[in-house]
């Protein structure tokens, strides 16, 4: 259904283990629940990872490209995936990735070492505290930016790391969704991000996916957002417009 390169680094984990290319304890990292990996060496779930990420990615990839990126970085990047792929890709110039957990960074750059990509930067970072010197022209989370809190403190950190034309894309817990009942996510939260972003000069849409969408190719399921779990928030700098 989605390309070789999207597919490989997705369920990569048994070919990683059986290479021994890492140690025990940065096994047990790839094969935690949280990470998604242990789904690889399973055919079922194997087919439902890659219809679940693979419908983020694929689309991500697109983005990326359209929008001429010279400089990406996402938030939360984990093992390294989402980078690795559009590394891999070459859907921007240069890649960067953060993370809190240095376990998951270690396997992420064995990972980058293993693909052989040089255009690929994984650190461990505190995002509320990463200063690069740098600014970029697109910025990504997957299921990470819900969880850093104050929303008005993550989201004017995360405009200060835009340059003045900058495309935010943030992968979401849907906080409609009928099944959600998180406190650190609400509706509240998400209308507090959206407004934070337009008053700085970003124009904003969301989008709304789950795991019908792969097999909706009309698109309507996207606008069924109680039925979603996941919500894709779009936000684009315009240079024209007047912000600090």
């Amino acid at each position: 259904m989605y390309n070789q390169t999207l597919r490989k680094v997705l369920t990569d984990a048994p070919e990683l283990i059986r290479e021994s290319i890492l140690s025990e304890e940065e096994r047990k990292t790839v094969m935690a629940k949280s990470l998604s990996h242990y789904q690889a060496f399973s055919p079922i779930f194997k087919y439902h990872l890659i219809l679940r990420y693979g419908v983020l990615l694929n689309s991500l990839e697109k983005m990326v490209q359209n929008f001429g990126t010279r400089s990406f970085l996402e938030i939360g990047s984990g093992t390294g995936s989402t980078c690795i792929y559009l590394a891999k890709k070459q859907a921007s110039d240069q890649v960067f990735g953060i993370d809190l957990s240095i376990k998951r960074v270690k396997v992420s750059n064995k990972r980058i070492d293993w693909y052989g990509v040089d255009n690929c930067t994984l650190l461990h970072k505190n995002f509320l505290e990463y200063n690069p010197g740098r600014s970029f022209d697109f910025i990504y989370t997957l299921a990470a930016f819900e969880a850093i809190n104050p929303k008005n403190k993550s989201v004017n950190r995360l405009v200060e790391l835009c340059n003045d034309r900058c495309k935010i894309v943030l992968d979401m817990l849907n906080p409609y969704y009928f099944g959600h009942k998180r406190s650190y996510f609400t509706k509240d939260h998400f209308k507090e991000m959206i407004t934070i972003l337009k008053r700085n000069g970003f124009s904003v849409k969301a989008e709304y996916y789950g795991f019908i969408n792969a097999l909706d190719p009309t698109g309507i399921t996207k606008k069924l957002k109680p039925l979603q779990k996941t919500v894709r928030l779009i936000a684009v700098r315009d240079p024209k417009q007047n912000h600090s």
